[in-house]
């Protein structure tokens, strides 16, 4: 598999540097920001380096794709039309609150992979009301030359957790993730949630803080 002994050494090298210094800052080139500058920096010390393949290429689960963040998802039997990939964002890009109860969001329900693009430009649309900050800094995320993230939908995130989080890729934390999926049925006060730390999907009021990995799709 492509890339299968750079990951390998990705892993080895992030575990070894935390194990040997614990206070690693991982702001590793000082601009008030951690992205993949950051974490190829940190491996230049082992000698190892991250390589991205073009991207009209073909890849596989836990190539490197065309943004610098790891695929989770391959659609191996052609079912959804348009895309083939789901790309996760190199890193985690903070804590934000999902969104305002009560507060009538229209769509934004639906959990199954592919729709967590249109979940998104669901919540976006009613961002100035319902204050969907997680939703818009997906969609404003920008990492090696691409725009085109949004928040993943329930299922899309539990993707991630079982694909990359499981096997000790992509550097995610312990807490809590946002979705784009809105919890139906729940008096527009709730939000779906998957906890990292085992893999537990959660309803929770949407006013929690969460964190948020933004994907794209291409």
């Amino acid at each position: 598999m492509k890339h299968l002994m750079t990951l390998m050494a990705l892993v080895v090298a992030v575990t070894a540097g935390a194990q040997q210094n614990p206070s690693y800052d991982p702001d590793w080139n000082g601009d008030g920001h951690y992205g993949t500058t950051d974490l190829l920096g940190f491996l230049s010390i082992f000698g190892t380096s991250l390589e991205t393949t073009d991207g009209g290429g073909d890849y596989e689960l836990w190539d490197i794709g065309p943004a610098g963040g790891f695929i989770f998802f391959v659609d191996s039997l052609d079912i959804y039309e348009g895309w083939n990939y789901l790309e996760a964002a190199p890193v985690t890009i903070g804590g934000y609150v999902w969104g305002s109860a009560p507060c009538y969001i229209p769509g934004a329900d639906e959990t199954d992979i592919g729709f967590g693009l249109q979940n998104t430009i669901d919540l976006i649309a009613t961002y100035d009301s319902c204050n969907t900050l997680a939703a818009m800094a997906a969609w404003e995320y920008e990492a090696n030359g691409y725009s085109d993230w949004f928040l993943p939908s329930l299922e899309e995130l539990l993707a991630m957790h079982d694909v990359l989080h499981t096997n000790g890729l992509g550097l995610f934390g312990e807490g809590m993730y946002g979705s784009s999926s809105d919890s139906a049925g729940a008096a527009n006060n709730s939000a779906f949630y998957v906890r990292f730390s085992d893999g537990a999907v959660l309803q929770y009021a949407r006013w929690n803080s969460v964190f948020v990995r933004p994907i794209r799709k291409f």
